[in-house]
């Protein structure tokens, strides 16, 4: 298979590798999408902890952010087969200490992580194995691309400290609780139109939630308010990911549903509100089972 190479501090080589051998509970994907973000630089330069304490060594395939579809399942996979869209976690645990057990992956002594500690392969290649504990699929509909660069969007907006930004921004348009709930719900309601909710809160929740507890709110309560919100844009055109997918199901035409959906919208957007004002009803259950 083809793959990035970094060989040495600046040197980076393309070149022709053997392709990742399948282990018995591992799945083999063929990459769709792969990110490059800060680790990797850090990489590349040779500035990343793991290479000065040796943990890492060169060469290495750098990449750990991506998304790509099986094309191989060793035979103890039950859970996901060939042409299944997937993607995974970054820190890879053994699957056998009590961490593991716990499913405490990140705590695992001998873990290691895609595309630099304890050089497990990246995916700046054609293929990638992972096993199948660490694996996730997409849902129907998701672009992978949106699930590769989540996590790199997510990382430029911290630097930038833009959630912060966000926060300062609402601040100075009001410190009123209410207004700051209804400007959200109108932000969600948009966003919710023309990106499926998964993505809108991978995108969104390193966002608004520092902005949400600036005010107070319980991240619980924040976020129901989100979720509800979401799917309300969810079915709502132009584009209405969830109406056009009923409708697909209904064999029916987008356009014959939207006068009959405008009074369920209104409703819908009142329950969102009343669960944005009123903290109880959407805390009072988790209050009760969590005591």
């Amino acid at each position: 298979m083809k793959a990035i190479r970094f060989m040495q501090p600046e040197d980076i080589e393309y070149s022709d590798i053997p392709a990742p051998q399948v282990k018995d509970n591992e799945v083999l994907a063929k990459i769709a999408y792969a990110g490059f973000c800060a680790t990797d630089i850090e990489l590349l330069t040779g500035e990343m902890v793991h290479i000065k304490n040796g943990n890492t060594k060169y060469p290495i395939i750098p990449g750990h952010e991506w998304s790509g579809t099986i094309v191989e399942v060793g035979k103890n996979v039950r859970d996901f087969k060939v042409g299944d869209r997937i993607t995974s976690d970054v820190s890879l645990g053994c699957g056998e200490c009590d961490e593991c057990r716990k499913g405490h992956y990140n705590l695992c002594p001998n873990r290691e992580v895609i595309g630099s500690y304890k050089n497990r392969q990246g995916v700046f290649a054609e293929y990638v194995a992972v096993p199948q504990r660490h694996v996730y699929k997409i849902p129907d509909g998701l672009s992978m691309l949106i699930i590769m660069s989540a996590a790199v969007f997510s990382w430029i907006l911290t630097i930038d400290q833009f959630p912060l930004r966000v926060v300062n921004l609402m601040a100075a348009i009001t410190t009123s609780r209410e207004v700051m709930i209804i400007l959200v719900v109108i932000l969600l309601l948009i966003v919710g139109m023309f990106i499926d909710g998964t993505s809108a809160l991978i995108i969104l929740v390193p966002i608004l939630f520092p902005m949400a507890a600036s005010y107070g709110m319980n991240p619980v309560h924040f976020g129901i308010f989100m979720v509800v919100t979401l799917l309300i844009g969810g079915i709502t055109p132009p584009v209405g990911i969830l109406l056009y997918i009923c409708c697909g199901i209904a064999k029916i035409e987008v356009k014959d549903t939207i006068k009959m959906l405008i009074p369920y919208l209104i409703m819908y957007i009142v329950v969102a509100l009343l669960i944005g004002f009123i903290p109880g009803f959407s805390t009072w259950l988790p209050s009760l089972l969590f005591k």
